[in-house]
């Protein structure tokens, strides 16, 4: 399965994951709203939501580091 990383994709870039995942991509979606994410991900079990905020670059690098593993 092919992997596609989005980041801010739980606003206006919520339709482009779901037609990745509509194509068989594993779609992990970063965003800073954690509510957001979720109902994004109920939407179709190819997407992965993480939560972080990206503009906190060491915390942006723990959460994919740890997403990761």
């Amino acid at each position: 399965m092919e992997h596609a990383l989005v980041i801010g994709g739980s606003g206006m870039l919520a339709e482009a994951c779901l037609w990745l995942a509509g194509r068989g991509f594993r779609v992990t979606v970063i965003g800073r709203n954690r509510d957001k994410l979720n109902r994004l991900a109920t939407r179709d079990n190819r997407i992965v939501p993480l939560s972080a905020d990206y503009y906190r670059e060491n915390n942006f690098r723990a959460a994919l580091r740890a997403s990761l593993a």
